[in-house]
This record gives C-alpha cells, structure tokens and sequence, in this order.
C-alpha cells in the first residue's frame, strides 16, 4: 500500500438520503457520525462499456460504502440486508430480482427455471422484427404463430 496508513480508505454502512440518477451518485447519512452526510458517492455498477447494468439503492435504503480518509470521495459498494429488509429468497445459487411494482425475475440453475411474474402491465419480448405481447391475459403477436417442433438453439464450444 503506498502512502501513510491514516490515509487508507475506509469501510461504512449508512442510510441513502438523496437520489442523482443522471450521474448514479447518491448521498448517505452516517448514523455512526450523528446522522453526518456524506458528500455524493458513485454507485458501482456491473458493467458501464458494453454490456451496461444499471441499478440505484433506493432513499432509506441500508448500503455499505468505501470512503477515502478525507470523507469526501467514495463508492456504494452494495446494499445490505437486515432483519427489518430480509432477503426474498434463502436459496444461495438462485439469482433474484423482486422490482418495487411487485414485478419478479427469478432464475435457479439447480432446478433450471426462470420466472418471470407480472401482477399486471405489458410484457414485450423482440426478436429482429417480430414482436410477441402478453397484456392483460392475452397474447399479441406482429407475425404469425406456426405451430410445431421447436430446434435447440446453437451452443457455444467453451
């Protein structure tokens, strides 16, 4: 590690207050300090050049930060549960996404299903011109549904 020891980064867990989504930033208060807030921090995410994934805590969120020694730069690393906002899931291999609409995106290799529930709205899935609509217990297509066996698609050799 280079320079002094005193000027290392450091790790703090704290409340989300306020929202920049334009720039993914957001600020935190550190009920550790009195409630202190931060100055804005960046939110990490799994991609920005390519293949981009975007998400934002939510304000009042529970999120773990890194912060420089000054207090004035830093990263929101993740959010946290507790006993108070508990996991959706207790299955450690599933991936799960439950959006604040009550939307759900669930996917467990182990059993190999994926889910997608909608308590309502509009799902639409394209391939190159062709559209394929669910609303409202319905299903809407732009090109005609042809019946019959449908091929595996290709793999890639890995």
């Amino acid at each position: 590690m280079r320079g002094n020891q005193q000027h290392s980064a450091q790790f703090k867990s704290g409340l989300v207050t306020l929202l920049d989504p334009k720039k993914r930033r957001v600020r935190v208060r550190f009920e550790d300090e009195d409630g202190v807030q931060s100055f804005w921090l960046r939110c990490i995410s799994r991609g920005s050049l390519g293949m981009r994934q975007t998400h934002m805590p939510a304000v009042g969120e529970q999120v773990a930060c890194l912060i420089d020694w000054r207090g004035e730069d830093g990263v929101i690393i993740g959010s946290v549960y507790s006993d108070a906002d508990a996991s959706p899931t207790t299955a450690a291999e599933v991936d799960h996404v439950t959006y604040s609409d009550g939307t759900v995106h669930e996917h467990d290799p182990v059993a190999r299903v994926n889910r997608q529930l909608m308590p309502g709205g509009t799902k639409v899935l394209g391939v190159g011109g062709g559209r394929l609509m669910f609303k409202d217990g319905a299903i809407v297509s732009s090109v005609p549904i042809v019946l019959g066996q449908v091929p595996d698609p290709p793999t890639r050799a890995g």
